[in-house]
């Protein structure tokens, strides 16, 4: 089953970490590979491959929270209350 307290806080941690990955990408130097990719898939019109980037770690980032909150609840409920 699905808990959905952690679910709404692994979706707002993984919004955390991409936000992050967004920031820190911007800040890069303009010689970073990364920026230079993105801005050259931008000047060829493809312009939704970013997004599903963006979209993936999103949905990575947030599936990996989820999965550690489940153990951890696990952990708690199970393992030290025997």
């Amino acid at each position: 089953m699905i808990n959905k307290k952690q679910l709404a806080l692994s979706l707002f941690i993984g919004a955390g970490l991409i936000l992050i990955k967004l920031v820190t990408l911007a800040l890069a130097s303009p010689n970073d590979t990364q920026l230079q990719t993105v801005f050259s898939l931008f000047s060829m019109g493809m312009w939704y491959v970013p997004l599903l980037f963006v979209l993936l770690y999103y949905f990575v980032y947030s599936s990996i929270c989820y999965l550690v909150l489940r153990v951890i609840t696990y952990t708690l409920n199970n393992v030290f209350h025997k």
